[in-house]
C-alpha cells in the first residue's frame, strides 16, 4: 500500500545544482525502501524509530533493547556467581593444612570449575588460538617473559626485607618431586585457568557490562586482589593490565598464556636455584 499522503514524503524534490536552473523531480516511491509497523500494519520508510501512525515504537528497537537489558543482568549474575565460588574456595583454602595433596586438589577443582565457566559462555573458546600469530606480539611477549622473573623476584625480595616482610615461598617441598609438581601448580595452571578466568569471562562479562575499558581495569584488578598477597599488589596489577591488553589487542588468550607461564616458571626457577 502507498504511504499515507497526511504522513509520507512529498510529492515532488527540488535539485539545486550550481550553474543550473532549479530541476523539480517527481517523488518515486520505488527510491527508499519500505516497512509496515507491526502494531497497525502503516508503511512507512525502513529504519523508523516510532510510526507515525499509531505512534508506537518499532518492535525491533523494543526486541534489542529488552535483549541487551537481559544480557546486562546475566553477566552480573555471571560475575556474581563466580564472586560466591571464589569465597567458598579461599575459605577452603585457609581451613585446609597447607600441603601438597591439598594444593593439588584446590588446583584441579579450580581448574575444572573455571573451565565450566569459560565454557558456559557460548563460542568463547574462540579466542584462545589466534587464527595467524602476530610477531611484534609473540616477540614482547618473550621479551617481557625473560625479564620480568628478575624484576619482580629482586623487587618482591628487597621489599620483603625492608619490612621485614615473611617471604612465603612457591615450592612444594613435601611433594615427591618438587620441581615438577611447583613447575605444574605454580606455571601451568595459572598460565591456563587463571588467562580462562580473568582474561576470559570476567573480561567478557565486564565488557558486555560496560566497554572494553572498563573490562581491561576490572578484570586486571580482581586478577590482583584474587592473589591476596597485599605487598604483590604493586606488581600484579601492572601484569595483569599486560596480559588483559595482550587479549583485547589480539582478542586471543595465547599471549597471555604464553607470557603468564614463562613469568610463573622464571620466578620459580630462580627460587629453585638461589
Amino acid at each position: 500500500m502507498p504511504p499515507n499522503k497526511d504522513f509520507g514524503p512529498q510529492e515532488a524534490a527540488i535539485i539545486v545544482s550550481k550553474g543550473q536552473a532549479n530541476t523539480i523531480i517527481p517523488y518515486r516511491y520505488s527510491d527508499k525502501d519500505w516497512e509496515q509497523c507491526e502494531h497497525c500494519s502503516y508503511e512507512q520508510e525502513a529504519g523508523f524509530t516510532f510510526c507515525v501512525s499509531c505512534g508506537q515504537r518499532h518492535a525491533q528497537i523494543t526486541k534489542k533493547e529488552v535483549e541487551s537489558r537481559n544480557s546486562y543482568q546475566h553477566s552480573l549474575r555471571f560475575l556474581a556467581y563466580y564472586g560466591i565460588y571464589f569465597a567458598i574456595l579461599i575459605g577452603v583454602n585457609a581451613y585446609l593444612d597447607a600441603t601438597y595433596e591439598n594444593e593439588l586438589i584446590i588446583s584441579l577443582v579450580d581448574a575444572l570449575i573455571s573451565l565450566v565457566f569459560f565454557l558456559s559462555v557460548k563460542d568463547l573458546w574462540r579466542i584462545i588460538l589466534p587464527k595467524s600469530i602476530n610477531r611484534n606480539s609473540l616477540f614482547l611477549v618473550l621479551i617481557i617473559g625473560i625479564a620480568s622473573p628478575f624484576i619482580i623476584s629482586g623487587s618482591v625480595k628487597y621489599i620483603n626485607q625492608l619490612f621485614d616482610v615473611y617471604d612465603y615461598g612457591l615450592i612444594s617441598y613435601d611433594a615427591p618431586n618438587p620441581l615438577l609438581f611447583s613447575l605444574i601448580s605454580v606455571a601451568v595452571f595459572p598460565a591456563l585457568f587463571e588467562e580462562l578466568t580473568f582474561r576470559g569471562f570476567i573480561y567478557h562479562h565486564f565488557e558486555k557490562i560496560g566497554n572494553p575499558k572498563m573490562a581491561l581495569w576490572a578484570s586486571s584488578v580482581l586478577f590482583a586482589m584474587a592473589h591476596i598477597s597485599v605487598i604483590s599488589l604493586f606488581w600484579l596489577l601492572p601484569f595483569g593490565l599486560i596480559l588483559a591488553y595482550l587479549r583485547q589487542k589480539q582478542n586471543t588468550l595465547i599471549y597471555g598464556m604464553i607470557l603468564h607461564f614463562m613469568h610463573n616458571a622464571g620466578v620459580l626457577l630462580i627460587e629453585w636455584n638461589g
